[in-house]
């Protein structure tokens, strides 16, 4: 299954990714987190800058495949407030 195949389709897992939209060029993504915590996450799907929240400066670009990819991949072994982009970069 391609990426692309993927979305729309809801895993239903009791934590992690649940579903992938797209809307007007953006993913949508629904998500339990470790702490069972549910949300959105909603960026472009040409990718978002990063920035270091205390210094402000900006450390790098993400995609919105590799976002999408990140979320999946780390949604099911962090709590909503451990997640942060900055590692990514």
């Amino acid at each position: 299954m391609s990426f692309e195949d993927t979305i729309g389709d809801s895993n239903y897992e009791k934590t992690g990714v649940q579903d992938v939209r797209m809307e007007n060029e953006h993913y949508i993504v629904s998500i339990v987190w470790k702490d069972g915590k549910k949300n959105e996450h909603h960026f472009p799907a040409s990718g978002f800058p990063v920035v270091d929240v205390k210094t402000k400066k900006l450390l790098g670009y993400i995609g919105g495949k590799e976002a999408v990819n990140i979320l999946r991949n780390e949604s099911p072994k962090l709590s909503s407030e451990d997640f942060t982009w900055v590692p990514y970069v």
